[in-house]
């Protein structure tokens, strides 16, 4: 339980850190279709 409590913490952190790392992208992309 504790194991699988840890391994959500990680998922969600990769998830903020990858938001964080692609969002100027996107929005890069974005406008350039805009």
């Amino acid at each position: 339980m504790h194991f699988a409590n840890q391994q959500k913490a990680v998922v969600l952190w990769l998830v903020l850190i990858i938001q964080k790392t692609f969002e100027p992208v996107f929005q890069t992309i974005s406008s350039s279709y805009d």
